[in-house]
């Protein structure tokens, strides 16, 4: 029978991995697979675990967030691998299963993972790491960030477990009542810069819990899409929330967007924040993001 390696975060969803550990593990030795159960142990682990494992499984299961299924998905790219990706998402966020429409329930999605039908994916490189949903710069890299240290925290991890949506809700309020913010400016395929104060560079469509920042993103059409705001203040975010909320794309005075397949993102003074995939990841001065078409291979329904 074909292996199928299981790398599942323990931490994610911690009352959930367990349950969809379970799942997993059941559905796919029901359709035929030899499961391995493969824990991981630390951040970054997901993907040494992909590594050695890409070339030596037919598929790689992951049960956990969007963080875990981007540390698998560099594994894979790190050494070229093959191997196919199921995903049973497990956690608050999920926008990769979400997007692709693979059930957020360990059953359902279980089923899916153990099954026969893929698709290809564009991937983003940032710097040498990889991403599959988004780089957020800004009041987006804001609200993540704050939510990261109240997931970690003594008190308001409590309110993140049974009120993520609210937690949510409460940094964006505090995003907006934020000092002056740290511009940066941006170049698209070599083009000439361009500055703003917030924005993503996006390859799926799906934004938090089935929002829209941009509605027409497509994951598989070898470009990356970018939604960038000028103005820092509560209309203007207001309106691409909103908008994100009904899947509808940003107003022209709020907002500018655009594709391309290269990105140069440049701090104009201070470091910026960002984030990939909904973890953060500090500040900096410089980003170079490029899609890579087709790179991976995802079970979705």
């Amino acid at each position: 029978m074909p292996t199928v390696a299981v790398i599942h975060n323990p931490v994610a969803g911690r009352r959930g991995a367990e349950r969809a550990l379970s799942a997993a593990v059941v559905h796919l030795e029901q359709a035929g697979w030899t499961a391995r159960p493969t824990p991981t142990q630390h951040v970054g682990h997901a993907a040494q675990l992909a590594a050695e494992l890409a070339n030596e499984v037919e598929r790689i299961v992951v049960v956990g967030g969007d963080g875990t299924l981007r540390e698998v998905a560099q594994g894979i790219l790190a050494v070229d691998g093959s191997c196919s990706i199921g995903l049973v998402p497990v956690g608050h966020g999920n926008v990769v299963a979400r997007e692709l429409k693979i059930p957020l329930d360990p059953k359902g999605a279980s089923a899916v993972a153990a099954g026969s039908n893929t698709v290809r994916l564009d991937a983003m490189r940032v710097g040498g790491a990889t991403a599959l949903a988004m780089v957020g710069i800004g009041y987006d890299a804001l609200i993540v960030a704050d939510v990261d240290r109240a997931r970690h925290g003594a008190v308001r991890k409590h309110w993140y477990a049974k009120h993520g949506d609210s937690l949510y809700a409460a940094a964006g309020i505090a995003a907006l009542l934020s000092p002056k913010p740290r511009r940066f400016r941006m170049s698209v395929d070599g083009g000439a810069p361009e500055t703003f104060a917030h924005g993503l560079v996006c390859n799926i469509a799906t934004y938090a819990k089935d929002w829209a920042v941009i509605p027409d993103a497509d994951p598989s059409d070898g470009q990356l899409d970018w939604h960038m705001r000028r103005a820092h203040g509560p209309i203007p975010s207001a309106v691409a929330l909103i908008s994100a909320k009904r899947k509808r794309s940003t107003p022209a005075w709020a907002a500018r967007s655009g594709r391309g397949r290269r990105y140069l993102i440049e701090a104009l003074g201070r470091p910026f924040v960002w984030q990939v995939d909904g973890d953060p990841q500090g500040e900096s001065h410089r980003l170079e993001i490029e899609v890579v078409p087709s790179a991976v291979t995802l079970v979705a329904p």
